[in-house]
């Protein structure tokens, strides 16, 4: 707070995993503090990561619908405490876009796409998320050609993207 203070910060965008409270999130003194939405980690699909967000949202995320409807609620949370712009970070855009249909189905077996099949996935998830940001008038930022993780030592001892 001091340091906020000292250098006049008016603004500060924190990063924010879709699952979060958001609770420390308003005002410090004269700085505004919102989140930013970065939903990498919606990417990989990954069950215990889905059950994370539905326990959050309140109800199961079992088919495409349930888990659109369940980040469209999310995003508005986010929007509600402040939020102005998403970010992203990946290795490289979807070589494929998913259809709804396709995606429907692949949604289902998430646990057992191929990579290519992940990638379509990954594809209409993209888009869908590109089409609601810009309903609610939220700025997409996109850090490409991510490499997570890469220092060892560090990512033993602090885990998952730490920034080693």
């Amino acid at each position: 707070q001091k340091l906020l203070k000292l250098f006049r910060v008016q603004f500060v965008a924190t990063t924010n995993d879709p699952t979060e409270d958001l609770k420390d999130h308003g005002k410090i003194n004269e700085t505004d503090v919102t989140p930013t939405f970065r939903p990498d980690k919606l990417y990989n699909f990954d069950s215990k990561y889905i059950e994370e967000l539905s326990k959050v949202v309140g109800y199961p995320l079992n088919d495409l619908d349930s888990f659109q409807k369940a980040l469209e609620e999310r995003l508005d949370f986010f929007k509600s405490k402040g939020c102005k712009i998403t970010d992203h970070g990946f290795r490289s855009f979807p070589k494929a876009y998913a259809t709804y249909e396709q995606a429907k189905s692949l949604y289902l077996k998430r646990d057992s796409l191929t990579s290519e099949e992940k990638d379509s996935l990954f594809g209409y998830l993209l888009v869908f998320l590109m089409k609601e940001y810009k309903k609610r008038g939220l700025l997409m930022q996109i850090h490409f050609s991510v490499i997570r993780n890469i220092n060892t030592p560090m990512y033993k001892k602090l885990g998952v993207d730490m920034g080693f």
